[in-house]
């Protein structure tokens, strides 16, 4: 990928109210990210990214090279240009080049770790890519991006779920919604919300360990933010994964 200052911009917490800076430039064929982070206003991050949409569908790894000063910084996949939810993935800084596989990738929105499926499975042919300092990080920061390639590694690939194990997962959520879908539909979500969590906690003490690690998650995180919802809500967060877990049997 052309490493020119054309092809970036940069987005901060200003968006929201916040006070961090950061300017982007030329220097040698790379790229300088730098700035300051603050935490004034409830912001935090200051983040460089792409322009114009770039078209990962076809790409599994980022090789990144960058180095300067020691702060928190992720490389980013945002799901389309201003998207709330976005994909992202520590880098170390001054550690030579590194490879980063999209199964590793962590989805967020806002800084907080969401449900949804992983990056490998989702549409990437409209996204942008670029660099985020945030984390709780405050104060000056100057990196340098030395390269930054997107390349098909083969071996990057979702690890799949054998045959026994994906039946009976397949059975468990076949059940639970056979008995939801009608307690919902007659007006109690909060026994649906019930069926359909006992699916998915039986699905994690039964066969979790041979789940991939993103489905895993997903069920996790899902089982964890649902204690903050109405049953309402609840009822269709565990139906949306158990939903993307049908797709992945």
């Amino acid at each position: 990928m052309a490493l020119e200052s054309t092809n970036w911009g940069t987005l901060n917490d200003t968006v929201m109210g916040g006070r961090s800076t950061a300017t982007i430039e030329e220097l040698d064929s790379d790229i300088v990210f730098s700035g300051t982070v603050s935490l004034e206003n409830n912001g935090g991050f200051a983040s460089m990214r792409t322009i114009e949409p770039v078209d990962l569908s076809a790409q599994t790894t980022v090789q990144i090279q960058l180095s300067g000063s020691n702060v928190p910084v992720q490389f980013v996949v945002w799901m389309g240009q201003g998207a709330n939810l976005y994909y992202a993935k520590e880098v170390t800084v001054q550690t030579g080049i590194q490879s980063l596989n999209f199964v590793d990738f962590i989805p967020k929105s806002y800084g907080r770790v969401v449900t949804a499926s992983s990056l490998m499975r989702e549409e990437r042919s409209q996204v942008s890519v670029g660099l985020l300092v945030a984390d709780g990080y405050e104060g000056d920061f100057s990196l340098r991006l030395e390269q930054l390639d997107f390349i098909n590694d083969e071996t990057a690939r979702l690890p799949t779920i054998n045959t026994q194990v994906s039946s009976r997962i397949a059975q468990t959520l076949e059940r639970a919604i056979q008995r939801g879908v009608p307690a919902y539909n007659s007006g109690d979500p909060r026994l649906c919300a019930a069926i359909y969590q006992t699916a998915l906690e039986d699905i994690l003490l039964l066969v979790g360990d041979d789940l991939p690690v993103d489905v895993q998650r997903d069920i996790q995180a899902v089982l964890q933010s649902a204690s903050s919802m109405n049953p309402d809500e609840q009822a269709w967060a565990y139906r949306r994964v158990m939903d993307a877990l049908m797709q992945v049997l």
